[in-house]
């Protein structure tokens, strides 16, 4: 893996935006994005901006994450028991990284994030979000992404 440059203090906002949360498989989380994009279609919505994902806990034995979905939309929808409707996301004072590579490295960065806290005297707030400049491939298969990683600090 190539350096990688961490910036300080920025910010990521996203607006009407509809989120999910929960423990899902790999499968089971395409399956919901499928439910999530039929949704939007079904309520005259369309898609805007870009997926941000946060994983909270991921477990790798058995291949199944605790993580929100925020995905963008052109205008507000009401919520359901499945997704709920947020007017913003604000992620302030962050440190971020541009990534483009492997998921499968995605650990190593994440290390990196929490060092150069550390090195700032800062404590992280989790989860790390990822936003995604190109598609949601998979989580844990060893797939090729572009992100940009942004962790808040405390």
């Amino acid at each position: 893996m190539s350096d990688i440059t961490i910036h300080k203090n920025k910010n990521y906002v996203i607006k009407n935006l509809l989120r999910f949360r929960g423990r899902v498989t790999e499968v089971e989380l395409q399956i919901v994005m499928n439910r999530l994009d039929k949704h939007i279609i079904s309520k005259g919505a369309k898609r805007t901006g870009k997926l941000v994902t946060a994983i909270h806990v991921l477990y790798l034995q058995d291949r199944v994450s605790d993580i929100e979905l925020f995905v963008a939309v052109d205008k507000e929808i009401a919520s359901t028991k499945e997704f709920t409707f947020m007017p913003a996301l604000q992620l302030e004072s962050c440190l971020m990284v541009k990534y483009s590579g492997s998921t499968h490295l995605l650990p190593s960065i994440y290390t990196k994030l929490y060092y150069k806290a550390e090195e700032l005297n800062l404590r992280i707030l989790h989860p790390f979000y990822n936003v995604s400049n190109g598609g949601m491939n998979g989580l844990w298969f060893n797939t090729d992404v572009e992100t940009d990683i942004y962790v808040q600090l405390i």
